[in-house]
């Protein structure tokens, strides 16, 4: 049993892959080579309801050890996600889309500020690194002198 579930959650992993990643990403590929309007925001719909899945599925995957079948429940989503005749995301994006737009302007203040702190930490690590450096550089430049003043002083007692 343990042998059949493993390969079938490696199978349902290789079919996700192709079915929620490749055939969409080509799709999307071909709806912008088109320049399809329609066609790149049933995609772009698809990927953001995609990526919401992956950010559900970072506490899911604690889980999946107690979940019977978890891959291929996984599986199962992204299937019908994809389909023609169903395509879920919609109704996840028609669902999701009111609570983005209600709080896009916290989301969008909460991402600069982010970005803000983010590039704040950024260069006061890269000033310490900087500092770090030139504190190292200039320890073994004075290392490599008294180095050099010990040859020396060894070189002018051999030659007295």
């Amino acid at each position: 049993m343990g042998a059949a579930v493993l390969i079938s959650s490696g199978i349902a992993r290789i079919v996700i892959a192709v079915v929620g990643f490749a055939y969409p990403g080509y799709q999307s590929f071909k709806a912008l080579r088109r320049t399809d309007v329609l066609a790149q925001q049933e995609w772009l719909r698809y990927w953001m309801v995609l990526s919401l899945l992956a950010l559900v599925s970072l506490v899911t995957d604690l889980f999946r050890n107690k979940i019977p079948f978890y891959n291929m429940l996984k599986l199962a989503a992204v299937v019908v996600m994809v389909l023609p005749n169903t395509r879920l995301y919609r109704k996840v994006f028609n669902a999701v889309e009111p609570q983005l737009t209600r709080y896009e302007a916290d989301i969008d203040n909460s991402i600069s500020r982010a970005a803000d702190l983010t590039q704040k930490q950024m260069n006061a690590t890269q000033s310490r690194a900087t500092d770090l450096f030139n504190q190292s550089k200039a320890a073994a430049a004075k290392q490599a002198q008294v180095v050099k003043d010990k040859a020396a002083a060894t070189q002018a007692r051999k030659t007295s």
